[in-house]
């Protein structure tokens, strides 16, 4: 007679045991309190924006890509991340 485990149950256990719990500023104990934090900024033409992109060389998504990596990595230096 075998006794069998789930494999799931297994996995968790060895997850649970190895990897420790990640430690960013994300998840350093921060909870929810219900304030909505946010940040409006002026309207940007597509025109404006292509116009840009033709200037530097790039796509629209190279640029738009890069402004939202700008602005999380100052987020998260703002939190505390300095491994950023």
């Amino acid at each position: 007679m075998y006794l069998t485990v789930p494999y799931f149950l297994i996995k968790q256990l060895f997850l649970g045991v190895l990897y420790p719990k990640p430690n960013h500023a994300l998840h350093r104990g921060q909870t929810n309190n219900g304030h909505k934090h946010i940040v409006i900024s002026k309207d940007y033409s597509l025109e404006a924006i292509r116009s840009k992109c033709k200037e530097i060389k790039a796509s629209i998504h190279e640029l738009l890509l890069t402004a939202i990596s700008v602005s999380m990595k100052e987020y998260l230096i703002s939190k505390g991340d300095e491994k950023t």
